[in-house]
């Protein structure tokens, strides 16, 4: 293995499985090794004002030439933003940079500002290969250079902006910064003066093929929609905002104008019958393979039916209702590769007098599902009394149940076959008994169950 080893294409594949202390280790046997290992040491380096012990400025100076990624945390020393990178991948700036300044000296706290904004763009303007930018939770409002120097980049594919601000008068700089984009990530951020016209982003996103949009604030919904028109190539869409301010028809003509989507995530949103009807005539029922409709209070039971039967490529759904009687009168489900349902089934649709009907919409609802065979990820909110384990025993992927408020019998018997024909299962969500006691026991079995197969770092209690 020794000599082996003094092959360099196997010590590079070798540090690939190691962790930081081994490959210390390893770079002292020789010089040769570590010539091959001091490159992955230093190929991430973080700097947080959290660390005990951050990389000693001179060895990150010396080093420099290795590092593909680098993230400075918090209020963290000056002479870390000028290390001579100029081989970064990734750049991650996070944390709180002004938590000691003082606030109420608005002219020292705007040159603080402007300091490390300038130092941020000097390190984006000397790495022409960078092609992720991840910016989070700045309490600061950075100032244009930052967005000027990212719009210089030639080669920048992502940008992840998160609980920050964006100057009004930055708005087009850092549109430009977008254009080149092909992932755009805005979480929890403000676009202040949403009425500015700046705000409506004029320029082409060509390569743009994914967007999330996540509680972006004091930022017109029309003006986020319009940015989906400027998107030719947009294949996944996620939007997900704390009220539901996008209407119906704002939805719809963005989906109209939109390519075939593979993803939409459209929580809390007006989703309702137009923005429906384009999901259908634009086609996107053939390409998409997630869509998260949960929390819409205009999509009906017959949607969610009408989507899982027309859907074939839907890996991923969520929805709020769908009816035993829409589930019996539908077409049969068509998404076979569902690996995630989540979707409260009731039978309130039924005729409660005719046991024949409501037995009728339990069967063929188990029916849909065990034609799943890909799920992973189980979650039926079956209004009834016990429930037939027996009929989903073929969804051997299985890897997570919820069955809450569904009444369920249950016993430690039960709990073994669910083990016995889903090897996979790691959480099962939900009352197994309603007595108290039989509750208990089965929860204890449950627990030593999870103790078995579950590694302690993925345990959740």
């Amino acid at each position: 293995m020794a000599f082996a080893l003094d092959i360099p294409e196997l010590r590079e594949q070798v540090s690939a499985h190691l962790n930081m202390k081994d490959m210390f280790a390893c770079s002292l046997i020789s010089r040769l090794w570590y010539t091959s290992f001091n490159a992955d040491i230093w190929r991430t380096v973080a700097v947080a004002s959290t660390y005990k012990k951050n990389s000693p400025v001179s060895a990150l100076i010396k080093n420099a030439h290795h590092v593909r990624e680098f993230r400075l945390s918090g209020m963290v020393s000056m002479d870390h933003f000028s290390p001579g990178c100029t081989k970064l991948r990734v750049l991650t700036i996070d944390g709180d940079m002004i938590a000691n300044a003082d606030k109420n000296n608005s002219k020292a706290l705007e040159t603080i500002v402007t300091d490390i904004s300038t130092r941020i763009a000097e390190i984006i303007e000397q790495n022409r290969f960078l092609q992720h930018f991840q910016y989070y939770d700045q309490r600061l409002k950075p100032t244009g250079s930052i967005w000027k120097a990212l719009a210089g980049c030639p080669v920048i594919s992502s940008l992840q902006i998160c609980r920050s601000t964006v100057r009004p008068e930055d708005m087009p700089t850092f549109w430009d910064a977008c254009s080149k984009l092909e992932t755009l990530h805005i979480h929890d951020c403000s676009f202040s003066d949403y009425e500015n016209s700046s705000n409506k982003p004029t320029v082409q996103f060509r390569k743009l093929q994914t967007v999330w949009m996540i509680n972006v604030k004091d930022w017109s919904p029309l003006h986020q929609l319009h940015l989906i028109g400027q998107a030719p190539e947009l294949r996944s869409w996620h939007l997900d905002v704390a009220r539901d301010d996008i209407e119906d028809e704002d939805m719809a003509v963005a989906l109209d104008n939109m390519p075939l989507a593979v993803s939409l995530v459209a929580h809390w949103t007006r989703f309702g019958p137009l923005a429906f009807r384009s999901l259908q005539a634009h086609r996107h029922c053939i390409t998409i393979k997630t869509l998260d409709l949960y929390r819409c209070a205009y999509v009906t039971s017959h949607m969610v039916q009408t989507l899982l039967s027309t859907c074939p490529l839907l890996e991923s759904f969520a929805a709020d209702l769908i009816l035993g009687s829409d589930i019996v009168d539908g077409e049969p489900w068509v998404c076979l590769n569902l690996t995630s349902l989540l979707v409260h089934l009731s039978l309130n649709g039924t005729i409660p007098e005719e046991s024949q009907s409501m037995t009728q919409a339990e069967a063929r609802s188990r029916e849909q599902q065990r034609a799943c065979e890909q799920l992973k990820s189980l979650d039926f909110r079956l209004r009834k009394k016990g429930g037939v384990l027996e009929d989903l025993g073929d969804m051997n992927k299985l890897e997570s149940l919820n069955f809450h408020a569904t009444g369920q019998q249950l016993d430690v018997e039960d709990l073994q076959w669910m083990y016995d024909h889903w090897p996979r299962l790691l959480f099962v969500m939900g009352q197994f008994h309603s007595d108290e006691a039989r509750q208990r026991v089965v929860m204890e079995a449950y627990l030593e169950q999870r103790r078995k197969i579950v590694p302690l770092s993925r345990r959740l209690f």
